[in-house]
């Protein structure tokens, strides 16, 4: 087992590192109680990083998926994030391969994405990429503030990056009716923080980090926080707004008013820090 307790960041939890293939890594936060989807999320370690505990790189627990000619879509938790789908994608990795899956796990988390995108990217959980091939992030950009949350923008100021490389899925043939799948990676900052899709090298001794959340056995990441999303603060804000200023006599400025206050409420909550 090659895994080390390397902190507590305060109010996410205990701070694992694992070094191995994907399936130890996987073996070894079970072995202490974390539980699926054990590899960190890239907010988490985003958190890990702004508290100064580590800026290794690492694996992180995100899939992309892709269909020649369509645009790759991101899901929150890779279907690859237990040992039988771990060892699947281990094996083609050894192989040179990417893992194919029916095509209709494509279709299913594109629609996911589609249905979702009158959602804060914050709340989301799939989001289709905005561009094909590598390309640069920046940190009010939808995809960023999906990948790294609330941490996008103290995250970018930190580490002074303008920037950051996204290494994309190629465009490639995969087997009829199927699609490709992967994982995905965090460089750290002195490698400029860039985000990877593409590599095949989950055989490989590699990094990852694990949380075992404070308060509670496991490290899985909840899927809703205990207050309330960003989306559900839009939308409030919009129908406070217009209520407001229709009692008030200034209806006709609805559409001014709205979407300014709104935008500035919700800047004001992604500046705030932990």
């Amino acid at each position: 087992m090659a895994i080390n307790q390397i902190g507590k960041v305060e109010g996410l939890g205990d701070i694992y590192q694992s070094i191995g293939a994907l399936t130890t890594n996987i073996s070894d936060f079970a072995s202490v109680g974390i539980q699926h989807p054990y590899l960190a999320s890239p907010n988490e370690v985003a958190q890990i990083r702004l508290a100064d505990l580590s800026n290794d790189w690492s694996r992180i627990s995100m899939a992309p998926f892709k269909v020649k000619g369509e645009k790759t879509v991101i899901y929150r938790v890779s279907p690859f994030m237990d040992l039988l789908m771990a060892s699947v994608i281990v094996k083609a990795h050894k192989e040179g391969k990417y893992p194919e899956l029916p095509d209709a796990v494509y279709d299913c988390v594109k629609q996911l994405a589609l249905n979702q995108r009158g959602c804060e990217p914050e709340d989301r959980d799939s989001i289709i990429l905005s561009q094909d091939g590598d390309f640069q992030l920046t940190s009010d950009m939808e995809e960023t503030r999906f990948i790294l949350r609330k941490f996008a923008k103290q995250y970018f100021n930190k580490f002074g990056h303008s920037s950051i490389t996204l290494y994309n899925l190629p465009d490639e043939k995969s087997s009829k009716g199927n699609c490709f799948a992967n994982y995905a990676w965090f460089d750290g900052p002195g490698l400029d923080s860039s985000l990877g899709l593409g590599g095949r090298v989950l055989g490989d001794d590699g990094r990852a980090f694990g949380v075992l959340r404070s308060g509670a056995e496991g490290g899985a990441e909840p899927q809703k926080n205990l207050g309330y999303s960003l989306t559900e603060i839009r939308n409030s804000s919009d129908e406070i707004v217009k209520t407001i200023l229709e009692k008030t006599g200034f209806g006709g400025a609805v559409d001014i008013v709205k979407g300014p206050l709104t935008k500035g409420l919700l800047g004001k909550l992604r500046d705030r820090t932990n």
